[in-house]
């Protein structure tokens, strides 16, 4: 602990550490040193566990996400698109592979695929519908095997510890492989707009939140070259996180207020289309990261 009794940092352990936000009972402070925001006091492994289950491990979740299907093959489009510009073919790993659609349009693309889940039921689900090969394990207990790509898709900021999670990542990565990493933004225009209210915060399930620089540092501290950086904006998150701090969600639903409702929603999803804009400067929802492992 500091002299301000702030907490030391979570991933470099310094004591310069300040308070950044509060939501609810959850508090958030921020790194001086490598600019990291994280959760404290940290959730324990029994209730993170409990947590990301009950997010993603679990039936219901299945069909929530299926009904966005469309939504995720385009995303998962773009990211193979990206990856291609610097590995077209080859061996991918995807941590936390979650229900397979990724790594089936991944291995549509030309791709060899191969997955890590932790949560047996979505294991069984990529295996049962795309025919994936998926461990499910932890992916810091994964041995053996050298992959071209290893990808992290909104799941690093699950992971507790960085300083493993990525000298494990270098272990599996053969001498020219990348590293593709996408999260939340915590420089983005929307985090901005809501503070403490983003939709993204989810404390007890994100551990810790990063903006392109404090994401840079934390590479290039643990022996990977940054080659690319962008950042996106999914149009109808931004504008449900707008709706919801407005609280439009929560007054009664008459014919009026749901007119209300849905120009409001239309509005925001036109002026929306302009978020290449701010995207192209840094303050998109979402970050996408490429790197290389250094080999000296």
């Amino acid at each position: 602990m500091n002299n301000n009794k702030n907490p030391e940092c979570v991933y470099c352990n310094s004591t310069e550490t300040g308070f950044f936000l509060k939501n609810n009972a959850f508090s958030y402070f921020k790194c001086k040193d490598c600019n990291l925001v994280f959760l404290f006091p940290q959730s324990s492994e029994k209730h993170t566990l409990f947590s990301n289950k009950r997010m993603y491990g679990e039936r219901n979740k299945i069909v929530e996400y299926f009904k966005r299907e469309k939504y995720y093959q385009g995303v998962s489009s773009r990211i193979i698109k990206q990856i291609k510009k610097y590995q077209k073919k080859g061996k991918l790993l995807d941590v936390g592979s979650s229900y397979g659609l990724f790594l089936n349009e991944a291995r549509r693309a030309g791709f060899d695929v191969f997955g890590v889940e932790k949560e047996k039921e979505a294991t069984d689900y990529s295996k049962k519908r795309f025919n994936l090969k998926i461990f499910n394990n932890y992916f810091e207990n994964l041995k053996g095997g050298q992959y071209d790509i290893v990808s992290f898709i909104d799941v690093l900021e699950h992971l507790p510890n960085l300083k493993l999670v990525l000298a494990k990542t270098k272990k599996l990565l053969k001498s020219d492989g990348i590293l593709f990493i996408q999260c939340p933004n915590l420089q983005s225009l929307v985090f901005k707009l809501t503070k403490e209210k983003w939709n993204w915060l989810l404390p007890n399930v994100h551990l810790y939140h990063f903006s392109i620089k404090s994401l840079k540092k934390v590479l290039e501290e643990n022996g990977f070259r940054v080659l690319s950086v962008k950042t996106y904006d999914n149009v109808s998150e931004f504008a449900y996180n707008l709706i919801d701090v407005l609280g439009i969600k929560k007054v009664p639903q008459n014919f009026l207020k749901k007119l209300f409702w849905k120009s409001l929603r239309i509005f925001f999803l036109v002026i929306l289309q302009l978020s290449f804009v701010w995207s192209y400067f840094g303050y998109g929802g979402s970050i996408n990261i490429i790197a290389k492992k250094n080999n000296h």
